[in-house]
C-alpha cells in the first residue's frame, strides 16, 4: 500500500471509529450498539451429488440490527478409498463478504446474511487406465471465480461470551465458479452483550 493511500484511508478510518463510538456512548452502553464474534464450525457440504466435510470460520460485527461477516469455507469430497482408488479427493474454498440482518432475543439471534464472494475448485475425473503406462491417470479442473454466497443461522447464546448454533451456507458460482449448499455445527465466541 502507498503513502497516498494510507494518508486517504487513515482520515476515514478514524471518522468511522469516532462516529460508532460516539453513537455508542449516546446509547448508553457499547454492546448496546456494536456487537463483535467470532465463529468455528464444522459440517458437511456438497456439491455435485458428493459427500463432503466442510470446515468454516468467520468473523462477524453487529450494528444495532444491521449484521457484516467475513466468511471463509473450506469443503473436501470424503471418499473411504477402500477400493485403492489414487484419484485425490475434490476440493473447494470460499471467502464471502456478507450483508443481512438479525434478531436477537435474550437466549439467542436469528439472521440471514447474502453478499459477495470468490471461490476456487479443484475437481477430479474418475481413475482411467493408460494401458502404455500401466498406470492409472485422472484429469484435473480447476476452477476460480465470483459467486453470491448467503447463509441462515440460529445461534443459542447462554452467557455473554459464549454461544452454539446452526448455520446453513451456500454459494451460486457464476461461470466457471461451482455452486455448493451445506448445514454447519458452529461454535461462536465474542461480545453478544445478553
Amino acid at each position: 500500500m502507498n503513502r497516498r493511500s494510507i494518508l486517504i484511508l487513515l482520515p476515514i478510518l478514524v471518522l468511522l471509529s469516532s462516529k460508532y463510538s460516539f453513537a455508542a456512548d449516546t446509547l448508553g452502553t457499547s454492546s448496546d450498539y456494536v456487537r463483535g464474534w467470532a465463529s468455528l464450525g464444522v459440517g458437511d457440504g456438497s456439491w455435485r451429488g458428493a459427500l463432503a466435510v466442510t470446515v468454516g470460520a468467520s468473523l462477524s460485527a453487529e450494528i444495532e440490527e444491521q449484521l457484516f461477516t467475513v466468511r471463509f469455507l473450506y469443503t473436501n469430497e470424503f471418499r473411504l478409498n477402500i477400493f485403492g482408488e489414487t484419484r485425490p479427493d475434490n476440493k473447494i474454498w470460499e471467502l464471502g463478504f456478507l450483508y443481512g440482518r438479525i434478531a436477537r432475543a435474550s437466549y439467542g439471534s436469528a439472521s440471514i446474511s447474502a453478499g459477495l464472494g470468490v471461490s476456487s475448485a479443484a475437481l477430479y475425473s474418475e481413475p482411467y487406465f493408460h494401458p502404455a503406462t500401466y498406470q492409472y491417470s485422472y484429469d484435473t479442473d480447476k476452477h476460480f471465480g465470483v459467486g453470491l454466497p448467503a447463509e441462515a443461522r440460529l445461534s443459542w447464546t447462554p452467557t455473554n461470551f459464549l454461544g452454539i448454533g446452526l448455520c446453513a451456507f451456500g454459494e451460486y458460482g457464476f461461470g466457471s465458479a461451482r455452486s455448493f449448499a451445506g448445514v454447519m455445527l458452529i461454535l461462536q465466541f465474542g461480545d453478544f452483550g445478553n
